[in-house]
């Protein structure tokens, strides 16, 4: 930082790795998410102007990720991520390649574009191929990065119990290579978060699980996000009470627990998180199910519908639409999730073919790399015949 800012030309080759750095690792703790955008973007130019292709992606693979955390729209963060996946194609980075790839899926997963919403496996990516390319390029960040979108999607598609073994591959793998994390701190927060909403979603469905152990989850995971608020409240007061809502509902607790949702969809919508002002609507609207008032929980339903719909969540705006998606229904929305993807698929070009029968994804062919003596796959696009770079529009 201080050889940067001599503003010298020697120097500024250190700037996009203090940009990086900084907004990657640090700037959450004390400023909001979206903050990052911007110098994020300005590393990477520095980047390509210094011929340092590794920053140049990192930069870019940071922006992605700050984006998708602070609530850019879908549509705007497919064509960042499509864009950075180019170039780890044109500098032949596979690591970094790999790392973009789990998100990239999350967003065809969220916009309809996944045959099962809960895995994250599909067109863009085979879940256990994946996990084997980062085991074999030791690439210990990637495999988090998996585990955590992986606990994400299927706890927002309502597989409760996937997603609750996401988050603790997600841990153990943490712990295993800690050193190896000192990037990946924001990564880490949204870990926190959603395994404090699994447990709680667990603990509301009378849950096999141990119940002993999802309440400690809950309370040490809400205790660290109230610690983050201290610092930086733009982006942790909402989800910890968005977590305290859950947390009094459960005990019983109606107008502490509406005032709480309430106070969550109003600071998530103040900070432009819209993924958390639709994700607080909608697990208020159960908890006014269980309350058995019935016309206060459809009306949350319908604006967390809207907010996803906004968000450009179409697979999960729909799943507000086709019904409640509390415990009970559950499997019945996701029947008519998947029905309305199979009357979509004609549309996309979407092969049904699995990769050589063996459980492949659907909708998706590889041609083989050998890239620095790495292997890595190339996805393309298993449309109507022709195949077409992923990345470039593809669908």
């Amino acid at each position: 930082i201080k050889l940067c800012s001599k503003n010298r030309e020697s120097s500024l080759v250190w700037l996009p790795r203090v940009l990086g750095v900084i907004n990657m690792g640090i700037n959450h703790w004390s400023g909001p998410v979206a903050d990052a955008l911007s110098p994020l973007e300005k590393g990477s130019l520095i980047a390509v102007k210094f011929n340092d292709p590794w920053w140049v992606l990192m930069n870019n693979v940071f922006k992605c990720q700050a984006a998708f955390h602070s609530g850019r729209p879908l549509k705007e963060l497919e064509g960042m991520v499509s864009e950075t996946q180019q170039k780890a194609y044109d500098f032949e980075e596979v690591n970094l390649l790999l790392s973009i790839i789990p998100l990239y899926q999350m967003i065809f997963n969220l916009t309809g574009r996944a045959e099962n919403p809960t895995l994250l496996s599909g067109t863009i990516m085979n879940w256990d191929d994946a996990l084997k390319q980062m085991v074999e390029a030791c690439n210990m960040v990637s495999k988090c990065s998996l585990y955590l979108y992986s606990l994400q999607v299927a706890y927002l598609f309502g597989d409760y119990v996937l997603a609750h073994k996401m988050g603790e591959l997600y841990e153990e793998q943490h712990v295993q290579d800690k050193a190896a994390f000192d990037l990946s701190d924001l990564h880490a927060c949204w870990s926190v978060y959603f395994q404090g909403l699994t447990a709680m979603a667990l603990l509301f469905e009378s849950s096999t699980h141990n119940r002993k152990d999802l309440k400690k989850l809950v309370t040490q995971n809400t205790k660290k996000i109230t610690k983050w608020t201290e610092s930086a409240p733009m982006n942790f007061l909402h989800k910890q009470q968005l977590l305290e809502a859950e947390w009094a509902s459960f005990q019983g607790k109606r107008d502490h627990a509406t005032s709480l949702y309430d106070k969550s969809i109003a600071g998530a919508r103040d900070h432009g998180f819209i993924q958390d002002v639709a994700l607080s609507y909608e697990r208020a609207s159960y908890h006014f199910k269980r309350q058995g008032d019935k016309r206060s929980a459809e009306k949350y339903l319908s604006f967390a519908h809207e907010h996803y719909k906004e968000w450009g969540a179409i697979a999960k705006a729909e799943q507000t639409n086709v019904g409640d998606t509390s415990s009970g229904d559950m499997e019945k929305c996701r029947s008519g999730l998947l029905t309305k993807f199979n009357q979509r698929r004609s549309n996309w070009g979407i092969s049904s073919r699995k990769l050589g029968g063996d459980g492949g994804s659907p909708g998706s062919s590889f041609r083989k790399l050998t890239i620095g003596g790495s292997s890595f796959r190339k996805l393309y696009s298993g449309g109507s015949g022709d195949s077409t770079e992923m990345g470039k529009n593809t669908l």
